[in-house]
């Protein structure tokens, strides 16, 4: 009964988020936001992530047509009368070159047939064989792929993300590179044919986790400026004279801390349809979620100059009903809310910035 509750409330918090919150969502936790924001996305029916994506990978692109296709040196080898580049002097010998007054060289060319164009390439041409996509953004995107003749198609690897050099000059392309990104995490062969096909993002806790946290973290970064934002990182409390093995001990990393003053609040973000547990019928709060919470309260490292209060709040999307709970352990105020995401976006930054104002005084 607890998991078929669960799956439903998977199900029921992929099918409510209006597509443009998710959209801001990924600007914010991309840091992408000022890019983000010139592409047009409110026609795109909720909540329809493949066409989501597929409508920003095809005016993101357009972009960068009308501005013009990133450019660099790409090394190639040629046959040639007039030498330039680095003459491959075994090449030449061992075809017999020199008796045709020509020499093997390895040239760098000015190309368009650079990786960040290969990956945006390659996912347009993917993302125009998935069943997931309109008909009309199907046209669009072979249509963007005609500005690509000299680029070169590739089966793009997670490890080709990491290899793009991206500059001031070409800034733009980091936005679409995230999109390619989550395109390329997204898509799976669709059964019996050379086609693909979405999976629920959405309903994913570990991808769409990571993209939470990313987005709360990244919003205190750049609508407040009264915390210092980051992510802590400290151990266990382990004696260092006693035992062995202490370098095998995990580090304690917070998804998001607040730092002010003599006050922090430790943020753990948890993407799931699954707010509380279920037992014998009755419903409370996720024990594994709070016992996490509560190991980084207990041995967060304080200022030993003045005292620090040291604030908990679990964050979860709301499903059904709304969760605001104030409790008091061990010394520390936890909170427990969840956030609002199918409301308009102006009122889900007003919850947010409510969430973090003054301590909440919890009952004696």
């Amino acid at each position: 009964m607890a998991g078929k509750i669960a799956r439903q409330h998977r199900m029921k918090m992929s099918r409510q988020i209006p597509i443009q919150n998710i959209y801001y969502m990924l600007l914010y936790a991309w840091d992408r936001l000022p890019e983000g924001t010139s592409i047009d996305v409110s026609g795109v029916p909720s909540p329809d992530l493949p066409n989501l994506l597929a409508q920003v990978l095809v005016d993101g692109t357009r972009h960068i047509l009308r501005r013009g296709l990133d450019r660099g040196y790409v090394e190639s080898d040629e046959d040639l009368s007039r030498p330039r580049g680095r003459i491959l002097l075994g090449d030449t010998i061992k075809r017999g070159l020199l008796s045709r007054a020509v020499v093997a060289c390895s040239v760098d060319n000015l190309s368009h047939d650079v990786l960040q164009n290969r990956i945006l390439k390659s996912t347009l041409e993917r993302l125009a064989t998935t069943e997931d996509v309109h008909a009309k953004l199907r046209h669009g995107l072979y249509a963007t792929l005609k500005s690509f003749a000299d680029v070169s198609f590739i089966e793009i690897t997670s490890r080709d993300f990491g290899r793009v050099e991206v500059h001031g000059n070409n800034a733009f392309y980091r936005f679409l590179l995230r999109v390619c990104e989550l395109i390329y995490n997204s898509l799976m062969p669709a059964p019996g044919s050379n086609r693909f096909c979405f999976r629920d993002v959405l309903a994913d806790s570990q991808t769409m986790g990571r993209i939470f946290q990313d987005f709360i973290r990244n919003f205190y970064k750049l609508e407040q400026r009264t915390f210092l934002v980051k992510a802590d990182s400290f151990g266990w409390p382990a004696l260092a004279q006693a035992g062995y093995g202490h370098y095998l001990m995990p580090s304690m990393n917070t998804d998001v801390s607040l730092h002010k003053d003599n006050r922090c609040i430790l943020i753990e973000c948890k993407w799931t349809g699954e707010t509380f547990q279920y037992r014998h019928g009755s419903k409370s709060l996720r024990s594994e979620h709070l016992y996490q919470l509560y190991a980084y309260l207990r041995n967060h490292p304080r200022s030993s100059t003045k005292p620090t209060l040291v604030e908990g709040l679990l964050l979860y999307p709301q499903v059904d009903e709304p969760v605001d709970v104030a409790v008091r352990l061990d010394g520390h105020n936890v909170n427990i809310r969840t956030l609002d995401l199918q409301c308009d976006w102006p009122r889900i930054k007003d919850q947010l910035m409510s969430i973090i104002g003054q301590p909440q005084a919890c009952p004696a």
